[in-house]
């Protein structure tokens, strides 16, 4: 098992791929500690993969994520990876995004594994036996998309301060890599739109958009964040791992 024994703070766990990273990750021995939005699901996901520390805090904060790390080192000694998996998405033309949208989404896709980073290698270097973050970006960190200026730039900024700290830790053999989902089958892609969209309709609308013709599913990306988080990708680093079924080769 590549995790047996890690501690694992992991982000976003109450959605769909964070809940399926905590289950794939629990399946290789990690020892986890959770923080989700939602405080059923975060619990649910929590007992599902025996998690020793589930929290719902404001990750957003920087105290906030000093405390969580102090508390997850507390409890366990140490912290070996870092999974920067939050994220949230608003869809709106750049005339209508208002300053709250702009804000908010910089704080929870940004501001919330910058902080939570900066804690952790402090945490990793004084253990002195190295460590792995992996945070999660997007493709639309590489490419634009219309009604997404906001979140485009956002994921744009992990993938640009992903490489900025792979330099920065290197020398305390802290990796620190990106994975860039493609359209994945979470609640995300259907959330926001002018018009309700369903599930058949954006798979046909992917079908035809995506070389591998379909969408990826949440363990599929699960899996991209546990390699890159283990041993098996020890030689990476500052790498963004484009996850998206081929659309970005187009």
């Amino acid at each position: 098992m590549r995790f047996k024994d890690k501690v694992i703070l992991l982000t976003g766990a109450s959605g769909g791929i964070g809940k399926a990273t905590a289950k794939c990750m629990a399946q290789e021995g990690g020892l986890l500690a959770l923080v989700g939005r939602d405080p059923h699901r975060t619990r649910e996901v929590a007992g599902q993969t025996g998690a020793f520390y589930h929290s719902t805090a404001d990750i957003t904060r920087s105290e906030t994520c000093g405390q969580i790390i102090q508390e997850i080192v507390a409890a366990r000694g140490r912290l070996d990876v870092l999974i920067n998996n939050a994220g949230a998405i608003v869809r709106a033309d750049i005339c209508d995004t208002t300053d709250e949208q702009w804000r908010s989404i910089m704080a929870i896709n940004v501001d919330a594994p910058f902080f939570l980073a900066r804690q952790a290698v402090q945490v990793m270097r004084n253990c002195g036996k190295g460590g792995a973050i992996v945070n999660v970006s997007s493709i639309n960190g590489f490419v634009g998309r219309e009604t997404l200026v906001a979140y485009s730039t956002s994921k744009g900024a992990v993938i640009q301060m992903t490489q900025s700290m792979a330099l920065d830790c290197a020398k305390d053999n802290i990796r620190v890599n990106a994975v860039c989902p493609g359209a994945t089958d979470t609640p995300m892609p259907f959330s926001q739109h002018e018009n309700p969209v369903t599930r058949e309709q954006m798979a046909q609308v992917w079908k035809e958009k995506i070389p591998l013709q379909r969408m990826g599913t949440p363990e599929e990306i699960a899996r991209s964040i546990a390699f890159l988080a283990s041993s098996d990708a020890g030689y990476l680093t500052g790498t963004s791992l484009m996850v998206d079924g081929g659309f970005t080769c187009q």
